[in-house]
């Protein structure tokens, strides 16, 4: 199980919060590759993280407006390349249903998404939103 550790800490706070949700969707993903997900549990799951990426992601890039982070249109890319990276597993889930190797792919996408993007990247922007 995953946690949200100071490591990924932004000190933005609303920003850290939906951070600690995506632990939690991490957590219930890989959960799903363990249990043999039925079709309800895995759409719920897609909905959710379809739903958080549209918000939390705006959220982040207004911010990053709002304060001119010189590394805007780098996160910017890095999101739209997750949401390129969710439309095509969710289209997958929609065309062949819930699957082990669904399951798999998505809690390595999850997974890779905390490690990288929240640690390197946004902690990053935390620093700079502190200073503006």
């Amino acid at each position: 199980m995953y946690q949200f550790t100071d490591d990924m800490r932004t000190d933005i706070k609303h920003i850290d919060n939906q951070h600690k949700e995506l632990v939690d969707l991490v957590n219930n993903a890989a959960s799903l590759g363990i249990a043999n997900p039925s079709k309800e549990d895995m759409k719920k799951c897609l909905d959710f993280l379809g739903q958080y990426v549209i918000k939390h992601f705006g959220d982040e890039e207004k911010l990053q407006k709002e304060s001119n982070y010189p590394n805007y249109a780098h996160h910017k890319k890095i999101h739209d390349d997750f949401i390129t990276t969710f439309k095509e597993l969710y289209a997958d889930f929609e065309k062949n249903g819930p699957s082990p190797k669904l399951s798999f792919a998505l809690s390595n996408t999850l997974t890779s998404w905390l490690i990288t993007h929240i640690k390197r990247e946004d902690v990053k922007f935390g620093k700079h939103y502190a200073t503006h």
